[in-house]
Protein backbone atom coordinates (compact mmCIF):
# COMPACT_ATOMS: atom_id res chain seq x y z
CA UNK A 1 0.00 0.00 0.00
CA UNK A 2 2.77 2.46 0.85
CA UNK A 3 4.42 1.72 -2.50
CA UNK A 4 1.35 2.88 -4.42
CA UNK A 5 0.83 5.85 -2.11
CA UNK A 6 4.35 7.17 -2.63
CA UNK A 7 4.61 6.28 -6.33
CA UNK A 8 1.40 8.21 -6.95
CA UNK A 9 2.93 11.29 -5.34
CA UNK A 10 6.39 11.05 -6.93
CA UNK A 11 8.03 8.01 -8.53
CA UNK A 12 11.53 9.44 -8.00
CA UNK A 13 10.85 9.54 -4.27
CA UNK A 14 9.95 5.84 -4.31
CA UNK A 15 13.26 5.12 -6.05
CA UNK A 16 15.11 6.94 -3.28
CA UNK A 17 13.33 4.86 -0.65
CA UNK A 18 14.01 1.54 -2.39
CA UNK A 19 17.56 2.27 -3.62
CA UNK A 20 18.86 4.04 -0.55
CA UNK A 21 20.06 7.44 0.42
CA UNK A 22 21.25 10.07 -2.06
CA UNK A 23 24.62 11.56 -1.19
CA UNK A 24 25.21 15.30 -1.27
CA UNK A 25 28.19 17.35 -0.04
CA UNK A 26 28.04 18.21 3.65
CA UNK A 27 28.59 21.94 3.21
CA UNK A 28 25.36 23.54 1.95
CA UNK A 29 27.37 26.44 0.50
CA UNK A 30 28.97 23.99 -1.94
CA UNK A 31 25.70 22.57 -3.22
CA UNK A 32 24.89 22.92 -6.89
CA UNK A 33 21.43 22.70 -8.46
CA UNK A 34 21.48 18.88 -8.62
CA UNK A 35 22.56 18.65 -4.98
CA UNK A 36 19.67 20.89 -3.92
CA UNK A 37 17.26 18.77 -5.97
CA UNK A 38 18.57 15.57 -4.35
CA UNK A 39 18.20 17.08 -0.91
CA UNK A 40 14.64 18.13 -1.72
CA UNK A 41 13.77 14.62 -2.94
CA UNK A 42 15.23 13.08 0.23
CA UNK A 43 13.12 15.41 2.36
CA UNK A 44 10.03 14.60 0.31
CA UNK A 45 10.69 10.86 0.73
CA UNK A 46 10.92 11.23 4.50
CA UNK A 47 7.81 13.40 4.62
CA UNK A 48 5.70 10.98 2.57
CA UNK A 49 6.91 8.08 4.72
CA UNK A 50 5.87 9.94 7.87
CA UNK A 51 2.50 10.89 6.38
CA UNK A 52 1.78 7.31 5.39
CA UNK A 53 2.86 6.01 8.79
CA UNK A 54 0.67 8.50 10.63
CA UNK A 55 -2.32 7.66 8.43
CA UNK A 56 -1.94 3.92 8.93
CA UNK A 57 -1.19 4.08 12.65
CA UNK A 58 -4.16 6.35 13.39
CA UNK A 59 -6.60 4.02 11.62
CA UNK A 60 -5.52 1.07 13.66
Amino acid sequence: MIKLFIQAKDFHVWRIITNGDLKVPNDVDEWEYDDKKKSQLKAKAMHLSFVHYSLTSSTG
